[in-house]
């Protein structure tokens, strides 16, 4: 099993940590994977754009956001860890809105 690319479906608003409408869908398919197989745990990586303020506070935010959506649906919180990475590895260097859109993202890493 791998979920360690981005999910560009899960979104958030410019300087926010709480999610999109449209992330739900896809945060929902994460959540019957990871309960379809409880020997994986996951590490929730909140990301920001180039030009969001406090990125790490704000990236750890949105990992963490995503953590409890999660264990809302009943994946047991002793299976996830959140990390925030600021702006690091951003996915575009583009400085137009929709690119840094991009920027503002989870990842999840199986451990």
């Amino acid at each position: 099993m791998s979920v360690e690319s981005p999910f560009l479906n899960v979104t958030f608003d410019f300087e926010k940590a709480s999610l999109k409408t449209e992330s739900f869908y896809i945060l929902i398919d994460v959540a019957k994977l990871l309960l379809s197989d409880s020997n994986y745990n996951v590490e929730v990586q909140g990301y920001c754009d180039q030009i969001e303020k406090d990125v790490n506070q704000l990236s750890l935010k949105r990992a963490e956001t995503v953590k409890k959506f999660l264990v809302g649906y009943g994946v047991s919180l002793s299976r996830l860890t959140t990390v925030g990475l600021g702006n690091g590895e951003p996915i575009f260097q583009e400085a137009d809105p929709d690119s840094r859109s991009y920027n503002m993202r989870v990842e999840f890493k199986i451990k």
